[in-house]
């Protein structure tokens, strides 16, 4: 599943739910809304912050060494763990729980 830039969160939230979806995303305004934050927990998504270094976002290269270092665990966590849950990658490359 794959949702264009702009699409509202109180849109593609639900419709994610639905899917099962793990979400894999720059916007950390979804974990720091309590509205956001609430409504991914109540569809059950499974939620993978990549937080960059700056406020531009990753750069395409640095977002694929991160993603591939953390590929194999994030699978685990999304195949395993019960959901909601949520975490946060860090560009130093920390993986942690939130």
């Amino acid at each position: 599943m794959e949702f264009g830039a702009g699409t509202e969160d109180e849109v593609w939230i639900p419709l994610a739910g639905k899917g099962y979806a793990c979400i894999i995303t720059q916007d950390y305004n979804i974990y720091k809304t309590k509205l956001q934050r609430e409504l991914s927990q109540q569809h059950r998504l499974g939620m993978f912050y990549l937080r960059p270094p700056s406020k531009t976002g990753f750069k395409y290269c640095d977002m694929v060494k991160v993603l591939v270092t953390h590929w194999e665990q994030m699978n685990k966590i999304a195949l395993r763990e019960t959901r909601p849950f949520a975490y946060k990658i860090t560009s130093k490359g920390k993986m942690e729980a939130l």
